[in-house]
């Protein structure tokens, strides 16, 4: 594939924030991606002008092509964001738009969707909110992907009826991840999204399970654990390190939690450790503010979790992309690719996570630009049946 312009342009997020959609021209046609966020739109859009006289009739062929394209881009102090953006667009150039075949031509399933239906923390601006940011849904039993995707859809939708019958307050109102913004406390969430399982579960051919992102940095004060929302009974709550460590230890077996997402502060690599070992058998200990999308503090949390968060745009390299995943893998960690509390319709994360054969990929249920990626999926999946057949 040769280069013939890139250029960028303005376009809004899921938050009305402005961002950058990149629009790359080569011999083969015409190709566009965009980014979650981008700090000053306008400066990389002038960036991307400057730069078409270095990509002019480049020549790429194969994903470690991206190497020589990063060194270009280094000399010019491009940011995370404006790199993968670049990528992405290249990317769909080469591969004609099939992104997840050029990575992997022998990719034989799709991973599994991981969505909140539930939200708190700081992806709402409600004044009273559960502490914990996430409670998130995961079918790992389903036969297919389309199954495991419907389920999420039907959960969700059933969801918003029960809180509107529970909390005469409730207006549908929903964080910026599209799960529905409630006021109870986290132990009361925790119960109404248990019973919303029982009864729905009832209605498939396999049992839809729950997790949490507790993303305990905003919890961690002054060395503490501060909950504000803790439980009908007790709303405000202090917790030391190791009372935090006990607690998560103990919700995770209380309630069959098989997803548990960045439990302590982020730099409490000893504790995730302590939690790892003594739950790690039966629920994913995942780290996403541990990890950062930084391969040296991956390696320093090799025995602290059994799978990870990986943001494309926070990584700020495709090539690192590819090495977060390689070596989680060799380390029998799970790869999980992810999206951001604001999206695009961007879809090609969908094809990130079929082509580097990540089990799981997390992109929330609700709003277009989630629906976005999950709809891409359901495409590969039928993509690769009729391959298989053939």
């Amino acid at each position: 594939m040769i280069i013939k312009e890139l250029k960028a342009e303005r376009i809004y997020n899921s938050k009305r924030e402005e961002t950058i959609k990149l629009i790359l021209k080569a011999e083969t046609g015409k190709y566009e991606a965009s980014v979650p966020k981008m700090d000053n739109p306008k400066e990389a859009i002038k960036l991307v002008d400057g730069l078409n006289k270095d990509f002019k009739n480049f020549l790429f062929q194969k994903f470690d092509d991206f190497t020589i394209v990063e060194e270009l881009l280094k000399k010019y102090n491009v940011n995370k964001e404006l790199t993968v953006a670049i990528e992405y667009a290249i990317l769909k150039a080469v591969s004609r738009g099939s992104v997840w075949n050029f990575i992997d031509k022998g990719v034989k399933q799709v991973p599994r969707p991981l969505g909140d239906v539930i939200g708190g923390g700081k992806n709402t601006n409600k004044i009273i909110k559960t502490d914990f940011q996430e409670f998130l849904l995961l079918s790992t039993e389903a036969s297919s992907y389309l199954k495991a995707v419907n389920a999420n859809k039907i959960i969700h939708e059933y969801g918003e009826k029960v809180l509107r019958k529970l909390d005469k307050n409730f207006k549908s109102e929903v964080t910026d991840d599209g799960a529905w913004a409630t006021n109870f406390s986290n132990l009361e969430t925790i119960i109404i999204l248990k019973n919303i399982l029982r009864k729905k579960n009832e209605e498939f051919d396999f049992k839809v399970k729950f997790g949490i992102d507790v993303n305990a940095n905003n919890l961690f004060v002054n060395g503490n654990y501060v909950y504000k929302n803790f439980s009908k009974e007790l709303k405000e709550r202090s917790l030391t390190r190791d009372e935090q460590i006990e607690f998560m230890i103990n919700f995770v077996n209380d309630h069959n939690i098989i997803y548990l997402e960045d439990p302590l502060e982020e730099n409490d690599f000893e504790g995730f450790k302590r939690i790892k070992e003594e739950i790690g058998s039966k629920c994913l200990v995942v780290g996403d503010n541990l990890i950062k999308g930084d391969v040296e503090r991956l390696k320093k949390a090799l025995e602290c979790v059994n799978a990870i968060i990986i943001k494309p745009d926070e990584v700020g390299s495709l090539m690192k992309v590819k090495e977060l995943i390689t070596i989680a893998k060799e380390n029998k960690i799970y790869p999980i690719i992810s999206g951001r509390s604001v999206e695009t319709t961007e879809n090609i994360l969908a094809h990130l996570a079929v082509g580097f054969a990540c089990p799981v990929i997390k992109t929330g249920i609700y709003g277009k630009e989630r629906e976005a990626k999950l709809d891409e999926i359901r495409e590969i999946e039928y993509q690769i049946r009729g391959k298989n057949k053939n």
